[in-house]
């Protein structure tokens, strides 16, 4: 079965994903989010056997197993279901006011790829704060941006 997310760009898609995971986060910590997608673009295109595992383009680290927990099809998440609908008619969710944050992650997301907006992170990993995952036992966190801890290293 495609994923319904495979048909956005990759402006969309990562819009979506700034979206989805950092929805309320302050422009610094949205814009930090896409940061860590891009820097998993450039490390997987640097270093194939990574590459290969987590993704060396926007969609294929975006889609990669288990990565981004709102990609992951399960029925009882509302946080998919709305990336769904997202994904299912972009420009109408766009508009809708439930949605209110999407056009703003959008414009970041396109500012982040065409190099109009500066990364602000150089972490490959990240989770929120309250969050208490497993690859990151006995790391330390590079940044802390609102409420997520960035990694640069696990």
């Amino acid at each position: 079965m495609t994923s319904p997310f495979s048909k956005l760009s990759d402006e969309q898609l990562l819009g979506l994903t700034i979206d989805r995971e950092a929805r309320g986060e302050s422009y610094a910590g949205r814009v930090a989010i896409g940061s860590v997608v891009l820097n998993r673009v450039d490390w997987g295109q640097a270093h194939k056997r990574w590459g290969a595992l987590y993704g060396n383009s926007i969609q294929s680290v975006i889609l990669a197993l288990e990565q981004f927990s709102w990609t992951i099809d399960d029925p009882l998440d509302l946080n998919h279901a709305g990336a769904v609908e997202i994904a299912t008619d972009f420009d109408a969710a766009l508009k809708k006011p439930e949605y209110q944050w999407l056009e703003s992650n959008l414009e970041i997301a396109q500012g982040l790829i065409l190099k109009t907006i500066k990364r602000n992170v150089s972490a490959l990993y990240y989770h929120e704060v309250d969050a208490h995952p497993a690859w990151a036992k006995g790391g330390t966190p590079s940044q802390i941006i609102g409420k997520h801890y960035f990694y640069n290293s696990v």
